[in-house]
């Protein structure tokens, strides 16, 4: 979907909201962009439908009592509007200690891709010397060394180009094959569905992989005076759905997996908040 619809929705659908208290009936509005499995768009391109972190973060809040109503925007977008109050929320968000964050509800490693030719392969960050590197701005990749080489990066352009909007992942891709790009930094999952979708599954090839897999959060605005309250509710209704399957099954649906299966609360560190 283009950038300028995702804005033209995201507006329309934040005329004069707020961040009131979350009450039943009063559904939490948390936002981001296409990044399916994750998060995914309809047939419609406006709205957000479905997604494992938008059907997991349903379904816990519901245990709770609660509703949300999903939000389509560029991530940046989303994460301006959660910071200033404007809306409660946002999905898989780089780990920002400015928002109120839950614990993981899953984790996602990201991979390098090049051309099918190309014999690069990712041997950690000096590797990357001489290579432009294409990536999404304002997305986490592993909240540890590549994200703190991104940050050093970021005015480099001759090393790393951040892309922006709706279709940003799309748009790594085509400059990958058109050559603007020698490697390209995406989740996994992500890029697997990407590939797929563009029909270019046999010109690109996987080339090595981060070692630090990406805790996959919902951030809640800190100027939402029950946030840490959500946090909880959240929390325990991943805790309640892995003790009664429903979070494997809602794997299985997405065809994703787990790479760290341990109980929710068992993870959930303080510091993150």
């Amino acid at each position: 979907m283009r950038w300028w619809m995702a804005m033209v929705a995201g507006a329309v659908a934040l005329a004069g909201v707020g961040v009131a208290p979350a009450q039943a009936g009063s559904p939490l509005r948390i936002a981001s962009d296409d990044w399916c499995p994750y998060i995914c768009v309809g047939a419609d391109g406006r709205s957000i439908t479905s997604g494992f972190m938008v059907d997991a973060t349903a379904r816990a809040l519901e245990l709770a009592g609660l509703s949300v109503e999903p939000q389509l925007m560029p991530l940046n977008r989303a994460l301006a509007f959660t910071l200033g109050g404007q809306i409660a929320g946002l999905y898989a968000p780089a780990i920002d200690r400015r928002l109120v964050m839950s614990a993981p509800l899953i984790r996602s490693r990201a991979c390098f891709y090049t051309r099918s030719v190309s014999t690069w392969r990712y041997q950690g960050l000096a590797s990357l010397a001489q290579r432009q590197l294409g990536v999404i701005a304002d997305y986490g990749y592993d909240d540890g060394p590549m994200d703190a080489y991104l940050a050093r990066e970021q005015r480099n352009h001759k090393l790393v180009e951040f892309n922006h909007g709706e279709d940003a992942g799309m748009k790594n891709i085509r400059k990958l094959l058109y050559g603007r790009y020698d490697v390209v930094l995406e989740h996994e999952t992500v890029m697997h569905r990407l590939l797929i979708q563009l029909g270019e599954k046999n010109f690109v090839r996987q080339s090595g992989c981060l070692e630090h897999y990406l805790p996959l959060v919902v951030g809640f605005s800190a100027k939402l005076p029950e946030a840490r309250e959500l946090v909880r509710k959240l929390d325990a209704g991943v805790v309640q759905m892995k003790a009664s399957g429903e979070y494997a099954r809602l794997l299985l649906r997405y065809e994703i997996s787990d790479p760290d299966p341990a109980p929710v609360a068992a993870r959930h560190a303080p510091s993150m908040h």
